[in-house]
């Protein structure tokens, strides 16, 4: 018997006197995290654009309000013994749980029989009624608990935070969000989280074998650390035109997959302003705002569908509706893509603005014909008039002089075969035809930017390359952060990955691309009084054309309407360039349809 005690001793205090331990600790010793205060975001110009402030959520302990409600009970027998000899009639008691479960439901909108099942359940140390409370509600449950003698035993207001953006929407697919638990799960609150969240904090002390925190006790206490804030390239300025008149061109022209447009400083890669409508409430992100969207759930719920087949509808389009189009998406960049065939050309001397090309309204290539836009044919063009006309057989002819193997050289010197690096999530790479794969057709094609898919955000840094002196420069939307002190801890600086072109090409590029928006001066790109270069493009969605006409035999083509600009066109600061998705109008070509989207963002923001 001796020896089994011994053996029990030596197993609970050595062998297992880890395990027993912290049994007992967790017993002892109770915690609460100090949740860190999220970094807020600013604009350039130092106009918050997210911020949090202090709610509550608001929680009960069955088990204590069954203790207090036990000494109250206590309490108010011996007083209401006293006034019945002295022949009072006392007044009715109020059980705690009832009083609790009343108020609570009463001022935050709370089930009351839930509330009151929970109260019933004297096991439980914890049950959360409702999280994130605001301050009016939460000084009111204060109030309460001092009337009536209640203590943080029995209700408990723990402190965290909300996320609010005031100005709702603007920038809403740059900003992102937080779910529930304050985590970013969308734009630059998930990108930046581990700068912006910060570290938790804890406050531990002992508490009695009751749960309660004992009074005299010695508290370990580990400060929150907050979060960094962000300041942005964004201009507020900028960002609201751009919504604006995306906005409006949506409308216009019906356009079913979004638009969205991108102004960067083109020598910088500092994105000012970049947007995609229709765009959603940040402060509501759950919330449909395309009426399109909204239009396809009311068809499908005419047509019969289920309730599970329209809430994975619905969730699918709210999952599109967050997304970033400019770099999420991929499109035919068609005409403006000219722009990088030609740079090339120029840069390679195989072409020279005393060129000459031929347009008979179609160019046969390896047996296949490729038509012109215009069915008159252009016959003899300049290099200049080529571009002008966005003549596709010229370009068909300059990607010839290239040739594949210089053709694809640039592409990838370009960036075009690799994600830009911009510091957002979900950026996508491109689709295109490897050098391996590129035969004669596709290498005609690929000239006048109908063949490769890009990100609107690629054909920006492209452009911005082109008419900037030739440098390739990576694009960003956080330019510093700050600690919780306003101390300025990182910056972002400029990165140029390469030199594409030569500054004396990119400056015959600037003047080609001028003169486009001159000789057009009455086109919808041109601004009196300012010096601006421009290119127009249209494009065929041929892949969704080709799978509809497989599909279902029905021959349909839609459409990529896009404008890109630049100025002042002799000493570039900014690159513009704005697509629509699908217009469904009586207007589909990139100058009806985008440029005055992008001459109304100038028009309001270059001054």
């Amino acid at each position: 018997f001796s020896f089994w005690v011994v053996y029990k001793l030596l197993s609970y205090f050595i062998l297992d006197g880890d395990k027993w331990r912290m049994m007992a600790t967790d017993q002892q010793l109770s915690s609460v995290v100090i949740k860190a205060n999220r970094g807020s975001i600013y604009d350039a110009n130092g106009t918050t654009l997210a911020q949090s402030s202090t709610v509550w959520d608001v929680t009960i302990s069955p088990h204590n309000i069954d203790l207090s409600n036990t000494k109250a009970k206590e309490q108010y027998d011996i007083k209401a013994k006293a006034l019945i000899e002295k022949g009072e009639t006392p007044e009715p008691y109020v059980d705690r749980a009832e009083l609790i479960s009343q108020k609570l439901s009463e001022l935050l909108g709370v089930d009351y029989s839930k509330i009151k099942t929970a109260c019933a359940d004297t096991t439980k140390q914890y049950y959360m009624v409702k999280r994130k409370v605001e301050k009016p509600e939460a000084n009111e449950i204060t109030a309460f608990m001092n009337e009536n003698g209640l203590n943080s035993d029995d209700i408990y207001l723990w402190p965290t935070s909300k996320r609010y953006y005031p100005n709702d929407s603007l920038a809403s697919n740059i900003i992102g969000f937080t779910n529930f638990d304050g985590d970013g799960v969308y734009g630059l609150e998930a990108y930046y989280d581990d700068y912006l969240s910060g570290t938790d904090g804890k406050a531990v002390y002992a508490v009695a074998a009751d749960g309660r925190k004992l009074q005299n006790s010695s508290d370990a206490y580990y400060s929150a650390v907050d979060g960094y804030s962000l300041v942005l390239t964004l201009d507020e300025v900028l960002q609201h035109y751009l919504e604006k008149n995306l906005e409006l061109c949506v409308s216009q022209h019906q356009v079913i997959n979004r638009a969205c447009g991108i102004i960067m400083n083109c020598n910088t890669g500092a994105v000012l302003a970049m947007a995609t409508a229709p765009s959603f409430d940040l402060n509501n992100p759950s919330e449909l705002k395309s009426s399109f969207d909204l239009q396809t759930l009311a068809e499908m719920k005419e047509s019969g569908a289920t309730e599970e087949e329209l809430n994975a509808k619905e969730a699918s389009l709210r999952e599109q509706q967050w997304k970033n189009k400019a770099i999420t998406e991929l499109y035919y960049p068609g005409s403006v893509f000219k722009t990088v065939t030609c740079a090339s050309a120029l840069e390679e001397e195989v072409v020279s603005l005393n060129s000459t090309f031929h347009c008979a309204a179609y160019e046969m290539v390896a047996g296949t014909k490729i038509k012109c836009w215009s069915s008159y044919g252009h016959g003899t063009l300049t290099l200049q008039q080529a571009v002008t006309k966005s003549c596709n057989p010229s370009f068909i002819q300059i990607g010839q002089l290239l040739g594949k193997d210089k053709f694809c050289d640039y592409f990838e010197a370009f960036g075009f075969t690799e994600p830009t690096g911009i510091d957002l999530p979900g950026e996508s790479g491109s689709l295109y035809v490897s050098r391996e794969n590129m035969g004669l057709v596709e290498l005609a094609s690929s000239s006048f930017g109908q063949t490769n898919k890009v990100t609107p955000l690629q054909m920006t840094t492209a452009l911005c390359a082109i008419v900037n002196g030739g440098y390739l420069v990576t694009p960003y939307v956080v330019d510093k952060m700050l600690d919780s002190d306003g101390n300025v801890v990182k910056t972002t600086e400029t990165r140029i990955k390469r030199q594409v072109i030569s500054e004396e090409t990119s400056a015959q590029m600037r003047q080609i691309l001028e003169t486009v928006v001159n000789e057009n001066g009455g086109s919808n790109a041109y601004i009196n009084g300012y010096r601006i270069g421009g290119k127009s493009g249209t494009t065929e969605k041929i892949d969704e054309y080709n799978k509809l006409k497989a599909e279902t035999g029905v021959d349909h083509m839609t459409y990529v309407p896009s404008f890109a600009a630049f100025a002042p066109a002799d000493d570039p600061q900014i690159v513009m360039l704005v697509m629509a998705d699908t217009p469904t109008g009586t207007q589909y070509y990139g100058s009806a349809v985008a440029a005055p989207v992008v001459s109304a963002v100038f028009k309001e923001g270059l001054p």
